[in-house]
């Protein structure tokens, strides 16, 4: 069988020019098209051709589109790089901001705060506390339930929490549950105490009574502002030749805040009434004291208690 034949490439002349004889001599050939339909004048490069209005044959040239920036991952933005038109660039957009539990202050769109349990996200400037948007579901609150177990309550709680303040999350010498009314207004200690341990502080070195009311020890320093009650213990004491009076009493730095007497006869050893104190309102880091009064000097008490225990607190 034969070899195929190679044909030669065409050979196609390049472009010229056509001359034709006229009348008065020769002219090169033009083919003129329709009128109105043909390409408008002037342009720029890169310039397109689009329609000017619905007109036929009405076109102008025109600035070519801007094109997309190369690159992007998926779930970035088209986002302005400068005041330049069609200078952008792709961006990851971070418009949420975590704040943690509300404070008063002023917000924008994005912001997350923890109000009464809750989240929410601000979606116009605001320096208002945050609300449910007007037509949502209702809030639901979490369960009123014991929520947490240390030394210092929760910041933004929400109406019914439950927790349980100590000491000290290793070594507690009191736990004292509370439970947050947000309906409270008659102060600020919305935390009511609804159980728990009392603290009691005791000290059995002996202490000279002195004439008139001062202050001893054991003393108890409040963890926080509220209401308290303590209940002082003069367990007993001694007096020698001549019957004093001695009062026992829980108080402030200020003074007693009240007191049980007993006359110590003679000779004699004894004990004094216990003296409770009512809903003591009182600063956080107030130190709650033993005091004691005597008639006269004489008088020696040896074991003093203190027993406190927190109504409401802020």
């Amino acid at each position: 069988m034969s070899e195929p034949e190679q044909l030669a490439a065409p050979v196609i002349d390049p472009p010229r020019a056509i001359r034709v004889r006229t009348s008065t001599g020769w002219a090169d050939l033009v083919i003129k098209g329709k009128d109105g339909v043909g390409v408008p004048a002037g342009g720029t490069p890169g310039q397109l051709l689009t329609k000017d209005t619905a007109s036929d044959y009405s076109t102008k040239w025109s600035p070519a589109p801007v094109a997309l920036p190369p690159g992007g991952a998926v779930g970035q933005s088209l986002t302005k790089k400068s005041a330049t038109d069609g200078d952008a660039q792709w961006s990851t957009l971070d418009n949420l901001h975590y704040l943690g539990d509300y404070a008063a202050g002023n917000f924008v769109e994005g912001d997350v705060v923890v109000y009464n349990g809750v989240a929410y996200v601000c979606v116009v400037p605001t320096n208002q506390a945050p609300t449910a948007w007007p037509g949502a579901p209702p809030v639901v609150q979490p369960p009123n339930t014991v929520t947490g177990y240390g030394t210092t309550l929760p910041s933004n709680p929400y109406d019914g929490q439950e927790y349980v303040l100590v000491d000290s999350v290793t070594a507690a010498t009191y736990q004292w549950r509370f439970r947050f009314n947000a309906g409270r207004t008659q102060d600020a200690n919305k935390w009511e105490f609804v159980g728990g341990t009392v603290v009691e502080v005791t000290d059995s070195a002996d202490w000279a009574v002195p004439g008139g009311w001062a202050s001893t020890t054991p003393t108890f320093t409040v963890p926080r502002a509220g209401v308290y009650s303590a209940t002082s213990y003069l367990d007993w004491a001694t007096v020698g030749g001549a019957a004093v009076v001695v009062w026992g009493s829980a108080g402030g730095t200020g003074g007693a805040w009240n007191g049980a007497s007993h006359i110590l006869p003679a000779n004699s050893n004894d004990g004094v009434p216990p003296a409770r104190t009512i809903a003591q309102p009182c600063a956080a880091g107030d130190t709650i004291r033993f005091w004691t009064y005597g008639g006269t000097t004489g008088a020696t008490a040896k074991r003093r208690v203190l027993v406190i225990e927190p109504r409401r607190v802020a």
